[in-house]
């Protein structure tokens, strides 16, 4: 049952997720221009973190991605950039209006990259739009809560993702 979670890019996209949600999280209570530095930091130090989690899965005996998985996560990052463009300039110049948008183009490209990363990410992506709605429905919780659980949903759903790293390699022999 636990291999169902896990395919050859799981731990990367934890480890990638774990520094997101870290970064999420510290940057959501201090000012942007310190904040956005953090979130930089963030995405630069966990595209690192990939290549390395790549490597030592490598190391460990873990499936190579095929092809198909690696083209089936570019293509909604293309989207999300895409949405990023051409959709976030249309909403509102608000502050938490534009991070609810932000929060919820994140969370809808997660659920396509099931296929490479495997189910989690796309329960992690359905959590994401929650709470973007969550933040449309409820006018009251502040673009930094929401931002800060956001953040903590990456950094949870990374950690579970990334034990993918520590399992035993998978076994050829046939399975009952």
């Amino acid at each position: 049952m636990l291999t169902r979670l896990y395919r050859p890019m799981t731990a990367g996209g934890g480890a990638f997720l774990i520094c997101v949600g870290a970064a999420l999280i510290s940057a959501a209570f201090i000012p942007w221009a310190i904040s956005g530095q953090i979130l930089i930091a963030g995405f630069v130090i966990g595209a690192l973190a990939i290549m390395v989690v790549s490597l030592v899965g490598r190391r460990r005996g873990l499936p190579k991605p095929s092809t198909r998985d690696i083209v089936l996560v570019w293509i909604p990052v293309a989207v999300e950039a895409a949405a990023f463009l051409f959709l976030v300039p249309m909403v509102p110049n608000d502050f938490r209006a534009r991070m609810i948008a932000i929060l919820a183009i994140v969370g809808a490209h997660f659920l396509p990259m099931a296929w490479s990363f495997g189910p989690l990410i796309a329960v992690l992506g359905l959590c994401c739009l929650s709470v973007a709605a969550a933040g449309l429905l409820i006018p009251t919780i502040p673009a930094e809560v929401l931002i800060a659980t956001d953040g903590a949903l990456k950094l949870c759903f990374g950690l579970a993702m990334f034990a993918a790293l520590f399992r035993s390699p998978p076994s050829l022999s046939p399975t009952r």
